[in-house]
């Protein structure tokens, strides 16, 4: 059965160096200012560049903001990957879990932006997807049950980046206690 999940997820885009540049500034103006006020000057300014090149690679500020979301999601898919494939009969929720943390790890900064500093619904709903989509090629087809899972992984990261706790299998073994239990009524 293909994986209904697979028509939300999104495309990988790599970044040149000046498309990464100005996808830096992005996110330092993202978590000092709300969204609508980053205009294309203030990033080309943050950026060190000129507005033609912005307007070189991109449309406007919603068209990279819309790369950067899909790029973290397609970049934490590719992280995990493997393991969905390669468990499907066995998943093993902490290898995805440490996976995961690490990629969180290494992009922290763009990950907080998006998921605690200025959550938007488009990113949300694409990070959802990932998680259901992982979870789904593992075996678990139970549509609430996939959901469960992903709002509980999104909240888990989501308290951590606001609280500044590490969110590692350590820590998640005794809530995952808790959703087994929940996805077990289900």
């Amino acid at each position: 059965m293909a994986n209904p999940y697979q028509a939300n997820l999104p495309d990988f885009h790599q970044l040149d160096a000046i498309e990464d540049q100005f996808g830096a500034a992005f996110i330092r103006l993202y978590q000092r200012r709300p969204f609508e006020q980053i205009s294309v000057s203030a990033l080309c300014k943050e950026a060190g560049l000129a507005r033609s090149t912005f307007y070189h690679h991109f449309s406007n500020t919603w068209e990279l903001r819309d790369l950067l979301e899909d790029n973290f999601v397609a970049g934490i898919l590719k992280a995990t990957v493997d393991l969905s494939r390669a468990d499907a009969k066995n998943p093993n929720y902490r290898r995805y879990l440490t996976r995961v943390t690490s990629f969180i790890k290494d992009n922290r900064r763009l990950f907080k932006a998006f998921l605690v500093d200025q959550p938007t619904a488009s990113f949300l709903a694409k990070y959802r997807a990932s998680i259901k989509y992982h979870y789904y090629e593992t075996g678990c087809h139970d549509d609430l049950a996939l959901e469960v899972v992903a709002n509980y992984v999104i909240t888990l990261f989501r308290y951590g980046l606001e609280h500044d706790i590490a969110i590692d299998v350590v820590i998640t073994g005794k809530y995952d206690r808790l959703l087994k239990h929940m996805l077990d009524y289900l």
